[in-house]
């Protein structure tokens, strides 16, 4: 700690220009820093706890949050920053405010080593979305701000925009009414979400066992609505009714007896591509859902909680097996082939595998604002693929993630893990959704590959 100190005080005014103290924090080994024995003590768990360590020449604060703990959202004025996780994960939600209107922006998640920038004139709330870790994070500010005096905070709950005054320990609504100069009642509405899901970016990409965990929070949380949601999406609907129609009708020419069904989800779609298929055969599930292995079971299927790596399915081939919508979850290219490997080995000689991927070049989709990104942010530097993409559904708290596909790299790789390619086709999203397009850029890949 004391390293950082010093290295602070000898930064001159050159270096604390916005763009300046960027590279110097960029640059700067904070996953050696000893922080420790410096950490404040939070005097409620719903509330963040300060630790001052230096206002000069700017402000150098640690910040401890307890478990799914949020600052306000809070508006800096005249004074910029960079936020630098040093434990847990800490959430950044930016907003735009206009003609008494606050609008969600950008939605930002770095994990231990992620950098958040703090532009001048930003608003934003920082929290601790994790609902059992804690998160430990250090914040340089210039110039340095010995109060919080003067800064406004929004209550989304109640509307209400409130000033600090230098008393105000924290950016919370958690203070007593005596932190506040004011307290403007009605003073602005929320705009409405534009859809369901949104883009998040994630800084350094997560390691795959952190992913898995996102992933099966993000469907234990949704695990109860899923299936109103997918009937319910004007395009979602048709999408997966064709790729369930298109699979039913090639199983029913198979005479199948035993399915694989890898992310099996609820069960729903299992049971209705068997009803298509017109065979009574025995479906095997594997879902990283608990509660969506439990729906599974209900519906009579062998629903198995837990990684598809990680199951254990003896000797036991199967005729065909679906893994749909879901592939993309897979957080790396090595267990993306991992995976198709093993769903190999318990096929059966000429066993079909029937496969959905979200295609990278589809204009109408996230695919080429993940390129983009990709790009233009230099996300290979925190370990992303191109084509990597995280994402959360509006108004839910877990993140999940998904790749998209080339054609070319979804060819190369089904066939390293020994399938042939039968066909593939193009499935209408977002545009012509559930028709088959001839638009190589206007879909989702539907392949289906033989053992």
């Amino acid at each position: 700690m004391q390293s950082l100190l010093d290295a602070l005080s000898s930064l001159e005014e050159k270096d604390l220009t916005y763009t300046a103290l960027g590279q110097w924090v960029r640059a700067f080994p904070f996953r050696e820093l000893t922080y420790k024995p410096h950490l404040p003590q939070a005097e409620s768990k719903n509330d963040y706890a300060r630790h001052i360590l230096t206002l000069d020449p700017l402000e150098a604060v640690l910040i401890y949050w307890p478990p799914g703990v949020r600052s306000a959202i809070h508006h800096h004025e005249g004074f910029y920053g960079y936020v630098v996780v040093l434990e847990g994960m800490l959430q950044d939600r930016t907003f735009t405010f206009r003609d008494k209107v606050l609008k969600e922006d950008r939605v930002l998640q770095a994990f231990a080593g992620g950098i958040i920038d703090e532009p001048d004139g930003v608003i934003h709330e920082l929290g601790n979305i994790d609902p059992e870790q804690p998160a430990v994070t250090l914040h340089l500010y210039y110039p340095a701000l010995e109060t919080l005096e003067g800064l406004r905070i929004f209550d989304l709950d109640n509307r209400r925009i409130g000033t600090l005054n230098e008393t105000a320990p924290t950016a919370s609504w958690q203070n007593p009414v005596d932190c506040f100069t004011a307290i403007e009642e009605e003073a602005f509405a929320l705009a409405k979400p534009a859809s369901s899901h949104r883009m998040v970016l994630v800084q350094p990409k997560p390691d795959p066992e952190t992913i898995y965990a996102m992933l099966a929070r993000y469907y234990d949380e949704q695990a109860h609505e899923y299936d109103n949601f997918d009937l319910e999406h004007k395009t979602r609907k048709p999408y997966t009714e064709t790729i369930n129609r298109l699979i039913g009708q090639d199983l029913c020419r198979q005479h199948a007896h035993q399915v694989l069904d890898v992310a099996v989800g609820t069960g729903r779609r299992a049971v209705a591509i068997r009803t298509m298929a017109q065979c009574d055969y025995d479906i095997t599930g594997v879902d990283m859902s608990r509660e969506m292995c439990h729906i599974a079971g209900q519906r009579g299927i062998d629903a198995r909680h837990g990684r598809w790596l990680d199951i254990d399915l003896g000797e036991e081939q199967f005729d065909a097996a679906t893994f749909l919508y879901a592939f993309g979850h897979i957080a790396t290219s090595e267990l993306r082939l991992q995976t198709l490997q093993k769903i190999y080995r318990h096929l059966k000689p000429g066993g079909r595998l029937y496969l959905d991927l979200f295609n990278l070049h589809d204009q109408s989709e996230w695919g080429p604002a993940a390129l983009q990104a990709f790009e233009e942010q230099h996300l290979e530097r925190y370990g992303y693929e191109k084509g990597d993409v995280f994402y959360k559904k509006t108004g839910g708290t877990a993140s999940a993630f998904v790749h998209y596909f080339t054609e070319e790299g979804a060819r190369a790789l089904l066939q390293a893990a020994g399938f042939t390619i039968a066909s593939i086709q193009y499935i209408g999203y977002v545009h012509d959704a559930g028709k088959i397009v001839d638009d190589a850029q206007k879909g989702f890949f539907f392949i289906t590959a033989v053992k």
